[in-house]
């Protein structure tokens, strides 16, 4: 009995020692077809091992893979890993479950590609491999992502890629944390996924921290795939902190929607966008529509009730006693100070720097009021000067006793004179003087009428026994 359990136990040793040692003398490349025929059936997708091929069991089952290639040598769609380390878990493996206690993968070069359909261009898993069963307790990895669109022929790249987290299944859930590079700039990240609803689909949530550039971006929603074709249905918001530098400030923004997209188009719901700091943000809401493609196209309407105009965009003043703003040095009146317009609707045309009031328009400038149905203001780069004002329908200017009426008027900024065209007429009192234009300078209170013509009513005046009299008794 002793000499059977010594045999035993001698077999053991040696059946342990050769797992141990044996794999240090096998040469594991002359293997290669027969991995990479294996791995292509399993995947359903073309491997390819250009380096160094390397196993082992004990103590802990490991492979390690140098120069691998997944996809076709014509396919757009495929990914290149340098260095691929992966150490699975013993005792996962001998209950036949996948499961990976670290894989690491190093200088990834990952390329995905849209056919002119908006289709990735990667080829469908035909192996028996169930994604869903591999499980990663730790990932690390590190490399570069690029999506080539065919329909464009434009290619957006992220470098620099450094990731590490863990995921519970390849189908979908994953979790973890890193940083990329876009166009230059630096951007940390956080992930995380897991099935969608009723399992269709991929429930993922993206949050893109303040970097290098003070961006922000909170991506959440369902990402599913329909023919290949890549649709995502849910929330996005875009925010940017105030920027300083080279003696320059940009104000903070803010921007979110909800979002319907495929690779052809984007509609955009329930936009909410602020501009400016809080408290003299000028907001605004709305909806829009974007599309992608060779010529890209943003079409947005967005509407606001109220603009404190002098508090839009206002910025610190030099001498740090204040805040001034693009409104600050604009007069319709004799006076300066603080704007504040009113309407039914606003429009905020960015690239081309112009605002526009729409509805019952209700401009107030100390003791000033203009009214009109509309109100177009124009602004010098990045709206931080006002280079003119144009309103138009049922132009009211008025300042005390004094009016002024007409179908459409001017204000130019920079000359401090207001133009009425359209029947305009100014009134003071009863007297009132009409023309073909009028042409009011704020700095002086002069006005140039062309075609005038004037009706004045004569003042009552007292005479020495008290009696009212005309001015000019005839």
């Amino acid at each position: 009995m002793q000499t059977t359990l010594l045999g035993l136990a001698i077999a053991f040793i040696i059946a342990l020692v050769a797992a141990l040692v044996g794999p240090y003398f096998i040469d594991w490349n002359q293997f290669r077809p027969q991995f990479e025929a294996e791995a292509t059936r399993i995947i359903g997708a073309p491997v390819r091992v250009g380096g160094k091929l390397d196993a082992r069991l004990l103590p802990t089952p490991s492979l390690q893979l140098r120069s691998v290639v997944v996809g076709g040598t014509n396919d757009l769609g495929k990914v290149r890993a340098a260095k691929l380390d992966v150490e699975f878990s013993l005792g996962s493996l001998m209950r036949g479950e996948w499961r990976a206690t670290e894989l690491t993968i190093n200088g990834m070069s990952l390329d995905l590609g849209f056919d002119p359909k908006g289709r990735i261009d990667w080829p469908a898993s035909t192996g028996p491999f169930n994604l869903g069963s591999v499980a990663i307790d730790r990932l690390n990895l590190t490399g570069r992502v690029a999506l080539h669109d065919a329909a464009s022929h434009g290619t957006i790249e992220l470098s620099d890629i450094a990731f590490s987290g863990d995921v519970r299944s390849l189908a979908g859930s994953i979790r973890g944390d890193g940083n990329f590079m876009l166009s230059g700039v630096h951007y940390p990240f956080r992930i995380s996924s897991g099935q969608g609803p009723d399992g269709n689909g991929t429930r993922v949530h993206l949050n893109i921290d303040p970097g290098q550039r003070p961006l922000a971006a909170d991506l959440d929603g369902l990402l599913s795939f329909e023919a290949r074709a890549p649709r995502f249905d849910g929330a996005m918001t875009l925010a940017e902190q105030k920027r300083t530098g080279d003696g320059a400030s940009s104000p903070p923004w803010r921007i979110a929607a909800k979002v319907k997209a495929d690779t052809s188009a984007a509609r955009l719901e329930a936009i909410e966008v602020s501009y400016g700091a809080e408290e003299r943000a000028l907001k605004l809401s709305g909806n829009g529509d974007i599309r992608f493609g060779a010529s890209p196209l943003l079409h947005a309407s967005l509407s606001a009730r109220q603009l404190d105009a002098d508090r839009f965009a206002a910025k610190d003043s030099k001498d740090g006693k204040g805040q001034e703003g693009p409104f600050s040095s604009l007069q319709f009146s004799g006076n300066k100070g603080p704007i504040n317009i009113k309407s039914d609707t606003l429009d905020l045309d960015y690239k081309g720097n112009v605002v526009v009031f729409r509805g019952h328009v209700h401009a107030v400038q100390a003791d000033a009021l203009l009214t009109s149905d509309t109100l177009t203001v124009s602004y010098l780069k990045d709206f931080r000067e006002v280079k003119n004002m144009v309103a138009n329908g049922n132009v009211r200017m008025s300042q005390g006793t004094r009016f002024a009426t007409g179908d459409h008027g001017v204000l130019d900024q920079a000359k401090h004179t207001v133009t009425l065209t359209g029947n305009p007429v100014v009134h003071d009192g009863d007297d009132q003087v009409s023309g073909t234009k009028i042409t009011v300078h704020l700095d002086t209170g002069k006005s140039e009428v062309e075609g005038a013509r004037a009706v004045f009513f004569p003042k009552e005046q007292k005479t020495r026994d008290n009696k009212t009299a005309a001015a000019n008794p005839s």
